[in-house]
């Protein structure tokens, strides 16, 4: 999608953008194909294609910054196509909801082909290494939670770029979770994983702390099947909005989901979610 855009250019609004592709103009290499017999004026032909010079540029060298810094937020999902291999997808679990007095607890990572988990007195900081590795991170309210607690308890992290799937999912006017959003979508969470929650997570902690030696395991899968279903979340994301756009025919595909450990105690997990339901 991010050939299809002229958005990101200074002065060129989405609706000039939807002027350019009305008018023939679908894509960099056609502004470049016509040249200057474009119907454009010419001082602002030559202004556009400059930039595209520099846009060409950076989408060789994988410049990913370049397109977030002049697109508005509402556009970034354009950068996803190109861009998705950049991605690593990141959750964390804590010990509340308050970063100043509570504490991180597991720290996710999925970078596409493996899951990472990284938890509290073992090597949680090791994650950091990872995270400052890869710059483009993708989070489910992850402005509100995920990276307000990273920032306060490793200040040297800062993505080059964060894209928040829940800030992606308001402009459509339809603000959802993320478990009502997977099922949207033909995501679904095998039972009794399925009932399962931020207080569940803060739960498990404390069952690990006073020694239950099943519980950490059974948080690990927790977090593990949200960093998963953030991939084709992702997906779906890009989808939707391709979909109105003129350039339908390149949705991307769903990606298979990566085998997790499957070896949880299921009666600690019944319990467990028992416990949240009845609240």
């Amino acid at each position: 999608m991010i050939t299809h855009t002229f958005a990101h250019i200074p002065g060129v609004s989405i609706m000039a953008e939807s002027f350019l592709w009305n008018r023939g103009i679908r894509n960099w290499d056609d502004l470049f194909r016509i040249g200057p017999r474009i119907w454009l004026p010419r001082r602002l032909y030559l202004r556009i294609a400059e930039e595209l010079t520099l846009s060409q540029e950076a989408l060789s060298k994988g410049d990913l910054s370049y397109f977030t810094n002049r697109l508005a937020p509402k556009l970034y999902w354009r950068v996803i196509r190109e861009f998705q291999k950049q991605a690593i997808y990141l959750d964390i679990e804590a010990t509340g909801l308050n970063p100043a007095i509570d504490k991180i607890t597991v720290i996710g990572i999925y970078d596409g082909k493996e899951v990472r988990s990284f938890y509290r007195g073992k090597n949680l900081e090791e994650a950091t290494a990872i995270l400052q590795a890869n710059r483009f991170w993708v989070t489910y309210m992850g402005s509100y939670f995920d990276l307000p607690f990273l920032k306060l308890n490793f200040p040297q992290l800062s993505p080059e770029f964060h894209l928040d799937l829940h800030a992606l999912s308001r402009y459509d006017g339809q603000p959802v979770s993320l478990k009502s959003l997977e099922k949207k979508i033909g995501i679904y969470r095998e039972e009794p994983l399925c009932y399962l929650n931020g207080s569940s997570a803060v739960e498990l902690w404390q069952k690990h702390q006073n020694g239950d030696s099943c519980a950490m395991k059974l948080l690990l899968r927790y977090n593990g099947e949200d960093i998963i279903n953030l991939e084709n979340l992702l997906i779906y994301t890009y989808n939707y909005y391709i979909r109105r756009t003129p350039f339908a025919q390149e949705m991307l595909p769903f990606k298979n989901r990566p085998p997790l450990d499957d070896s949880y105690d299921r009666e600690l997990a019944w319990e467990v979610s028992r416990l949240y339901q009845r609240q």
